[in-house]
């Protein structure tokens, strides 16, 4: 050893490679190297609980009714209905419909044959009691827009007899007697409904599978990128599990009030679920370039939900 050690010494010499400006240099940028690693993922974790406690609290933003009107049947004799949207809904406590593109999976009405026969249904009402203990079917919630930018909101349903509806916001209760509008009706609300069926789902869940693996499997093939590790470090682990969590978590919170209907929520958390992902492996996994699967499959599967919700 002290031979091997004498030679590198003269070939080398005895004077340290580095000066000491350059060891601190050099040591000052491998420490903020690691303190901003774990800075950029802890940032992130940040920005998704503040975003997703801001809409815990707040909810998501609801359209404030602000005119008054004393009946339907007034109203609609002196406005003409613009638009309205209609979404099934069995709970008397809340309301699924709304503005358009506002609310997932209802069904939007502009044409004039829909806005008339509605106006014709709304025309005929006759303020009654509702009876809480009578059997229904075809209930649905309907939001209506007038020329003048005003809203009601309306639940409506049907039995062996007549056509109902309730005002959300004057709680008055409306009965329709007439036979040829309750069948026009039922056959407009058919229009409303979920069309498609199991076969369909766990065929759109096969490919989504199958093309999510495929981009995996080409991106590391094409750039290069390692599948094992599967984290670089055990910062890089705990981050996950930390996103993966928070997203649990908040989807629960999110089914229990109903949220996921609304466009707006969905798309905030989707937005801050990728961008999260998206910067951790970007923070850990850069050197590797762990990113550009995140990245690439995150543009990918936005797309395929996408068109899974066009063909809805």
């Amino acid at each position: 050893m002290t031979f091997f050690k004498d030679k590198l010494d003269k070939e080398l010499g005895e004077a340290p490679l580095f000066s000491q400006p350059l060891q601190k240099r050099i040591l000052q940028h491998v420490q903020h190297k690691k303190r901003r690693s774990r800075q950029y993922p802890i940032i992130t974790i940040g920005a998704v609980v503040v975003t997703l406690l801001l809409l815990f609290f707040m909810g998501p933003l609801k359209q404030v009714e602000t005119m008054k009107h004393a009946t339907i049947i007034e109203l609609v004799q002196q406005e003409e209905i613009k638009q309205f949207t209609i979404a099934q809904n069995w709970e008397e406590d809340s309301f699924k419909a709304g503005r358009t593109g506002w609310i997932i999976g209802q069904q939007v009405f502009k044409e004039n044959s829909a806005s008339d026969l509605l106006k014709q249904i709304l025309q005929q009402a006759t303020i009654t009691l509702r009876d809480n203990n009578l059997t229904t079917y075809a209930n649905r919630d309907v939001w209506v827009e007038f020329d003048n930018g005003q809203v009601i909101k309306l639940k409506m349903y049907l039995n062996d007899t007549e056509l109902g509806f309730t005002d959300q916001q004057t709680k008055i209760s409306y009965k329709v007697k007439d036979e040829n509008l309750a069948s026009a009706y039922k056959n407009l609300i058919q229009r409303s409904e979920f069309t498609i069926n199991s076969s369909d789902l766990i065929t759109f869940l096969v490919i989504f599978i199958f093309i999510g693996w495929l981009v995996d499997k080409l991106l590391r093939r094409k750039f290069n990128i390692p599948k094992d590790p599967k984290y670089v470090s055990a910062g890089h682990q705990r981050s996950v599990y930390i996103l993966k969590f928070l997203n649990v978590i908040f989807i629960f919170l999110f089914s229990i009030n109903g949220w996921l209907l609304y466009t707006a929520a969905t798309s905030a958390f989707l937005a801050v679920v990728i961008i999260s992902s998206i910067m951790i492996e970007y923070c850990y996994g850069r050197e590797e370039k762990r990113h550009y699967v995140s990245i690439i499959s995150s543009i990918v599967m936005l797309l395929l939900l996408f068109i899974f919700l066009m063909y809805i």
